[in-house]
Order: structure tokens, then C-alpha cells, then sequence
């Protein structure tokens, strides 16, 4: 994305400073030309990322030409809109089914199992170029005794192991792979400049921005149906995200 900053510039820091292209020089005796961004308009920039810009100086007498060439950098990081971003729901709160299905019958009774996956991709408000990025997917109520670092929907009303079914969570960041979670256990994925990417327009943001690709699978192992209670079954997955979103 390109985008039009004008420098304000000062001939001998004597004049008022003035915006826009400097056309005619300052004049044949000026020693001193001063050339700076308003702060103003580069908090414009619409989305976080590495923006380029160069400032090109032409001037000399008669055949004497000399071009002096300045580049700059912003590294803009737009903090306020860093967000897991699943495009299916947009900026709705997310209820995901497990997709619970029979399996085949066993002595009269039913084995059951489930496979979903969730469309995810992950904003650093850096446009992707972090070099890292660590997520933590953890089940809120797993925190106590055999339940540590496991992941459950559980039925309402009751707390045995008759009434909750566990699952599995896996999620994969592109080409730097595939990892299966433990409840609460943070994971770092490095590289994450060369990963990946996709184009979206995320709530709150005018512009296009790019972010990670990052679906995650919940796959329920097989168990007998006869095993559980007989209920509504549900649980809260929570996905936390935290980029590096510093300078390369």
C-alpha cells in the first residue's frame, strides 16, 4: 500500500516552515535546507507494518547537478487491533459444535467420536512482521487434578467422569507446523516473517491487513455413548495470543 507523506521544509531555518514539494530550492544563497514529517500525519498510517519512504534532494548551478537520496523507515505497530480473527464469525462471540457422530454399534451400544475445525488467523498489528509469536489455548476449568492440561465439554448439573467428554486440540501455524496443546501450556512459534499469509479486512480496520493462518482442529477420541450421561454437554475453549511485535 503506498501513501502520500509530505515533508515540511525550512530554507536556513530562518522562514516559517512550509508544507509540501519544494519546486524552485531556496535560493541561490541558502546554506541550509531543513527538511521533517509532521508526527501528525505519520499517525495516519492506516495500518501497522514496515513502511518505506524516500526524500530525493536535487540542486547545484548551472551544469553542476547534485542529488543526495534519504530513506526512511517507520515501524508502526497498530497495538489496539491485535486479535485472533476466525472470519466464519466475524466479530461474534463463537460457538463451535464437536461434531459428534456414531461410529458403529458394539453389544447394543453406540461408539461415538468427533472432528471440527475451526478457521483461525492471528493480527499482530504489525502486518506479520513479527519473529514471533507465542499462543496459549487452555480449557479455564481444567484446573484441578486429572483435568490439568486436558480439554472437556462437561454436562450441566454434574462434575463425575460420566459427565464430561475430553477432546484434543491441534492447531497448525502454515509451513512452520503442526502442535497438538496441552490446556494452559504456552507454545512459540519462531520465523513467523517467513510463514504464511492471507489477506483479510478485519472489524474496525479500513484497509486490508495481512495475518497468519492458524486453523485449529478439535478432534474427539472414540467413546462408548453409554459411558456418559445423558445431557446438554458444554465447555469454553480460550485462545490468548501474544506477538513480539518488535522491530526485525
Amino acid at each position: 500500500m503506498d501513501m502520500d507523506i509530505w515533508a515540511i521544509y525550512s530554507c536556513n531555518g530562518s522562514m516559517t516552515p512550509r508544507w509540501g514539494k519544494l519546486a524552485n530550492g531556496c535560493g541561490l544563497d541558502s546554506k541550509h535546507l531543513y527538511a521533517w514529517l509532521n508526527p501528525d500525519l505519520v499517525q495516519q498510517l492506516p495500518i501497522g507494518g514496515d513502511w518505506r519512504a524516500t526524500l530525493i534532494l536535487r540542486g547545484g548551478v548551472d551544469a553542476r547537478v547534485n542529488t543526495i537520496r534519504i530513506d526512511y523507515r517507520f515501524i508502526v505497530t497498530d497495538d489496539n487491533n491485535i486479535q485472533i480473527y476466525l472470519p466464519e464469525f466475524g466479530d461474534a462471540t463463537p460457538t463451535v459444535d464437536l461434531n459428534l457422530r456414531t461410529k458403529r454399534p458394539i453389544s447394543g451400544l453406540n461408539t461415538v467420536s468427533g472432528h471440527a475445525v475451526v478457521d483461525a488467523c492471528l493480527y499482530d498489528g504489525y502486518n506479520t512482521n513479527s519473529k514471533r509469536f507465542t499462543v496459549r489455548v487452555s480449557d479455564p476449568q481444567s484446573n484441578s487434578g486429572a483435568q490439568i492440561g486436558k480439554f472437556f465439554v462437561r454436562r450441566e448439573g454434574g462434575t463425575a467422569v460420566q459427565n464430561r467428554i475430553e477432546y484434543k486440540v491441534k492447531t497448525r501455524m502454515g509451513n512452520l507446523g503442526e502442535t497438538n496443546h496441552g490446556s494452559g501450556t504456552p507454545v512459540t512459534f519462531e520465523n513467523i516473517d517467513t510463514a504464511e499469509i492471507r489477506a483479510v479486512r478485519l472489524p474496525n480496520i479500513p484497509f486490508p491487513v495481512v495475518c497468519t493462518p492458524w486453523p485449529i482442529t478439535l478432534e474427539t477420541p472414540e467413546f462408548s455413548q453409554g459411558d456418559k450421561n445423558a445431557g446438554r454437554y458444554s465447555g469454553t475453549l480460550r485462545l490468548e495470543f501474544f506477538p513480539s511485535t518488535t522491530a526485525p
